[in-house]
């Protein structure tokens, strides 16, 4: 894995290519374990990933290709952010919150859970426009 100032690199495979969208598998590598960004990453785990990419109406990518799959560092951190931080946060202060209100500790974790719940199901009625903030770019490979 290779890294620049302004984005995160993972070499890739073009494992198909349907109209304007390409479906990249990215094979983690054993310099991912010493890479600086892998906390933000989650390319560094032992399984393949494959990532969806859509592609300038001019590309020429094929199967099997090689390429580099690039995301600015800024978004890395922006999908650690929704995805594991402010979850966290926010089901911290329910508990409390919920508890001080309640007066029930089970109620106030049931009541908590229910609150995070809530939350991953907006982000997921919100996907459409999450996948627009979350773009991954393509590169051949150098």
């Amino acid at each position: 894995m290779e890294s620049s100032v302004s984005e995160i690199k993972h070499p890739g495979i073009v494992e198909k290519v349907v109209g304007n969208l390409a479906i990249v598998r990215i094979v983690p590598r054993q310099a991912c374990s010493a890479c600086h960004s892998k906390a933000s990453c989650g390319i560094a785990e032992d399984a393949d990933k494959f990532v969806n990419i859509h592609l300038p109406t001019t590309h020429r990518f094929v199967p099997g290709q090689e390429v580099q799959v690039t995301l600015r560092k800024g978004s890395g951190f922006k999908a650690l952010f929704l995805g594991y931080v402010f979850p966290l946060i926010l089901l911290v202060i329910g508990v409390f919150g919920f508890y001080h209100a309640i007066g029930s500790e089970g109620l106030a974790a049931l009541a908590s859970l229910g609150l995070l719940g809530t939350y991953y199901g907006v982000l997921y009625a919100f996907r459409g426009i999450l996948q627009t903030k979350f773009t991954f770019g393509i590169e051949t490979e150098e």
